[in-house]
This record gives structure tokens, C-alpha cells and sequence, in this order.
């Protein structure tokens, strides 16, 4: 089988097993599962930028599929909040 398959696959497991541990509803268990694989397929090619071993990138990038959720409310928020609080300063210092 193809190695990039295996790693997708092994993702896919990764990210639906933490999803089903995070959430008791299904559609909250679908949903981590596929913010969870988007973003370790994600962080393993952006990961390819950069003189690593495949397995410390797969190491990073289960690190990142077991925090999907975590780690994209906080950046949501900064978004949110801080982002916007700053861009309504500066139009206002205009």
C-alpha cells in the first residue's frame, strides 16, 4: 500500500478515536473527527517544508490531531476578540 495512504489512514483512525472520547453526540463526534483530520493532514504538509524525519513529523502531527479542538477555539477566540479589538483601534486612531 501506499506510504502517504498508511499515514492518511492512521490520521483518520487517530482523529475519529479522539473524537469519539471528546464528544457523546454523534454529530459533535463527525465534526471533531473531521476538523481533526483536516488539520493533521494539514500540519503534516506544512510540516514537509522543513528538514524533519517522517516520524517526528507524525509525531507533531498527532500531537496537533489530539488538540484539534482545543487549539482552534483559542485561535477562533484571538480572532475574535483580540483581532478585532485591535483593528477597531487603529480605525479609530485614523
Amino acid at each position: 500500500m501506499n506510504e502517504e495512504l498508511k499515514l492518511w489512514c492512521t490520521f483518520l483512525g487517530l482523529a475519529v478515536l479522539s473524537a469519539i472520547v471528546r464528544y457523546r453526540t454523534f454529530i459533535g463526534a463527525v465534526l471533531d473527527a473531521v476538523l481533526g483530520f483536516t488539520m493533521g493532514i494539514v500540519s503534516f504538509h506544512l510540516l514537509s517544508y522543513w528538514s524533519l524525519t517522517d516520524e517526528v513529523r507524525c509525531g507533531f502531527t498527532g500531537a496537533i490531531i489530539l488538540f484539534a479542538r482545543p487549539l482552534y477555539d483559542t485561535i477562533e477566540r484571538f480572532i475574535t476578540e483580540k483581532l478585532t479589538d485591535t483593528l477597531t483601534s487603529m480605525k479609530g486612531q485614523k
